[in-house]
Formats: C-alpha cells, structure tokens, sequence
C-alpha cells in the first residue's frame, strides 16, 4: 500500500461556507406577500473538494476535480391568500 505524503500540496485549501438569508412579510390577515434573500457561500469562491487522482508521476501536480459551489444571491417572492 502506498501512502500520500502530507504536503501542503496535497491538502484541501481551507473552506470557510457561511449562508446568509434575510425575508421580511407584507400584507395583512387575508394576502400575504414575501420576499427572501438568501447569500450562499460567503467566503468561500474557489475552494476545491477533491482532486482528479491521488497518483501522480514525480514532479507532477495535483489538479482540482471538484469546486465548492461558487457565490450566489437568490431572491424569492411568494403570495398567500
């Protein structure tokens, strides 16, 4: 069995994921209207979560396969009556 040597290379880069959502209710007893805002992924932009293989020639790199999901804003509207 071979094992990976622990270099910073081999590593995961750090992953700090931090969601923020904010909604505020309109209306009265009969129609409500809504919106929501939610932020995804604060910190993180390009963080990866795995890598293409673990076995590399010499000298080679290791390449990213798998990212953390990038940021992004979604915006929600609902309606109840």
């Amino acid at each position: 069995m071979i094992a990976v040597p622990a270099s910073s290379d081999t590593r995961f880069p750090d992953q700090n994921v931090l969601d923020v959502s904010l909604g505020r209710e309109f209306g009265g007893d009969a129609t409500r209207f809504r919106v929501d805002l939610q932020l995804f992924n604060v910190f993180n932009n390009d963080a990866h979560d795995a890598f293409q293989t673990l076995v590399v020639a010499p000298g080679d790199s290791f390449y990213p396969r798998a990212h953390v999901l990038p940021r992004r804003l979604m915006v929600r509207f609902g309606l109840e009556w």
